[in-house]
């Protein structure tokens, strides 16, 4: 079992069903509309991803584990041939990361349910890129991710009450300490999530991305190694080639 995978792209339906076998071979229960659409779920996590065009896919998620999904949706471009993409499964997260033939890695997307902090309700988020950028889960992350918050999804676009962003960018004091002498910086600092707050312009934390990690991985660990941490294995990887070592991303490979 391969929790993380990486594929050239020919066209979008082959993307769909790669996606489709690579959620199967994790656990996931899969049901497939060839070309189209492939829906996943494992326990009350149930998402959607459906082809928009011929090089992008819009990500959905049920807020109640039913046919129910967010009706603005994030998408993921840029799948363009000679480029390849990647998915990473990690419990009911699905992550997925795209190589520009120029460029590298920059990572698309994913659909989880987050971490929750305090208590309210919901938690299902959808985040797409559609740039050949590093805006992934970072200060600008609300252009393009949709959260289910105490019954209402978030509104993409713009700075306004109830909109997300991560945190990757922000803790880029704590990522300059590093790498240390000893383990080149592998101290893994979680990505949080924040809900804005437009009266006051406050950015509060409502939880985490399960099983992600901003690290500074210097120039001891190459991209796609695998580490043992523990009990458990993490995957190094750039969230943009040109920030390897400096803004790197580290996923927990877990069922």
């Amino acid at each position: 079992m391969d929790m993380f995978k990486k594929y050239t792209f020919t066209d979008i339906a082959a993307f769909l069903g790669d996606l489709a076998d690579f959620a199967a071979a994790n656990g996931w229960g899969v049901q497939k509309q060839p070309g189209t659409r492939v829906s996943i779920s494992k326990g009350d996590a149930r998402y959607r991803v459906d082809y928009s065009s011929a090089s992008a896919v819009k990500l959905y998620a049920s807020p109640d584990g039913g046919a129910t999904y967010n009706s603005a949706a994030p998408s993921i471009d840029y799948l363009i041939n000679g480029a390849s993409y990647a998915f990473v499964s990690c419990g009911t997260t699905i992550y997925i990361g795209r190589v520009y033939p120029s460029t590298g890695w920059f990572w698309g997307g994913l659909i989880t349910v987050v971490h929750k902090v305090g208590a309210w309700s919901g938690g299902q988020l959808v985040h797409g890129t559609s740039m050949n950028s590093h805006y992934f889960l970072n200060g600008t992350a609300f252009y393009s991710a949709s959260m289910f918050v105490n019954g209402a999804w978030s509104t993409m676009g713009s700075l306004r009450e109830g909109s997300v962003q991560g945190s990757i960018d922000r803790d880029l004091v704590l990522a300059n300490k590093q790498p240390s002498l000893y383990n080149a910086g592998i101290l893994p600092m979680p990505v949080t999530i924040f809900v804005c707050n437009a009266s006051t312009a406050y950015l509060h934390p409502a939880g985490r991305a399960p099983g992600l990690f901003r690290i500074n991985a210097g120039d001891v660990y190459t991209s796609g190694e695998i580490l043992p941490f523990g009990e458990d294995s993490y995957l190094v990887m750039p969230s943009a080639v040109s920030d390897t070592g400096t803004r790197d991303l580290f996923f927990k490979l877990s069922i």
